[in-house]
This record gives structure tokens, sequence and C-alpha cells, in this order.
């Protein structure tokens, strides 16, 4: 009827939302919260802990906390590091995961620590009913002092970095390799998104 009903997150720290179907999830200071627009809009917070960041890629939920990624059931309710399935946790605990996307065979995961950045491909392991996923692996590397801020695949060929020094366009091969070219698009101040038309 056109009427919008509103929530709010219960914590700062908002992260952008990650959206399938009548479904919301937002990350934040205290978790992950779910919107669900089908059930009257209700706001809950199925999942708790250190702040977090949501994606929806491969049909499942992905979040990070701290140096940590999970794939965690849309279901599930409790503590992120108790429910949820760990993917990898990197090394450095200083590390920020900043974005995850999917490619036709794997998934792409960036981050950064101080002055290193590195997108991760994490390969699609055949199962039923969903693929379960394999372990991470390094396949491109940022200039020392370049930090991956976003990033989207596109048309499941290519991928786009938003850095701290610009644009850069990339290749996606098998596997999730990824082959990236110089800075298309260089700015002034952080490439923070991306989004993508026709």
């Amino acid at each position: 009827s056109g009427s919008v009903v509103a929530a709010t997150v219960p914590s700062a720290a908002s992260t952008r939302p990650a959206v399938t179907g009548g479904l919301v999830w937002v990350g934040h200071g205290g978790g992950v919260s779910r919107w669900d627009t089908a059930g009257g809009g209700s706001l809950t917070t199925p999942l708790t802990g250190a702040a977090a960041r949501v994606w929806w890629v491969k049909s499942r939920l992905v979040v990070s906390q701290g140096a940590s990624l999970y794939e965690v059931a849309p279901t599930l309710s409790g503590v992120i590091s108790s429910v949820g399935t760990l993917i990898v946790t990197h090394p450095d605990p200083a590390w920020v995961w900043t974005d995850v996307a999917e490619t036709a065979d794997a998934i792409l995961a960036t981050g950064y620590a101080g002055s290193e950045s590195t997108v991760y491909a994490v390969s699609l392991v055949d199962a039923t009913p969903l693929p379960t996923l394999g372990g991470p692996r390094q396949v491109a590397k940022l200039p020392p002092g370049e930090q991956v801020m976003c990033m989207g695949a596109y048309l499941g060929a290519y991928v786009v970095l938003g850095t701290t020094s610009g644009v850069r366009v990339g290749v996606i091969g098998q596997d999730g390799a990824v082959e990236y070219g110089p800075v298309t698009v260089p700015t002034s101040t952080p490439v923070l998104d991306l989004t993508f038309a026709d």
C-alpha cells in the first residue's frame, strides 16, 4: 500500500547491508541484525559479538568479525564465532576485511592491514545441496601503501577494485584468479563503494 516500516539498528558503526529476497542483514558494532520485510519489518539481532560486516554471495551469508571471515546460516542466532563456520582468520590480528564478491567458481575477499592489501580467492567444492567453501589463497597483492576499500565483480569476467589510490580494473580467471591493471581512475580520496549498470 506504499507505507514504509522503519527500524533502528541497535548499535553504532552500521555497515552496508546485504540483501536477498525479503531479508536484509546489517553489520554493526554489536554484531549482525536481520530485517525481515515479509514478516512485518521486525528487526532482530540474530548474531552478536564485536563489530561485523556482511555479504550475501553464492547463496550464503558471509560475515567478517575482526580478522576472521565466517559462513553463517541465515536462520542461526548466537555468537558469530560459535555458530558460524570459519572460512579464514588472517594471521595479522589488525587485518580488516573490506569486501566479498562472487565469481563463477570462487568467492573473492579483499582486506588490508597497515600498508599491505590483498585479494584472496576461496574455491568452491562440489557438494549437495550447495557447494562448500575450500581454503583461501592469495590471488593478487596491491602495491605497498595502497589498500583495497571495496570490490565488485561484473559479468563474471571482470573485477573492479576501489582503493586508496583510485579504481583498478582486472580480469577474473579460472578458480578466482585475478589479474588487475594500473589505476584507471585516480582519486584524491579513497574509493569506498562501487556499483554497476548495464
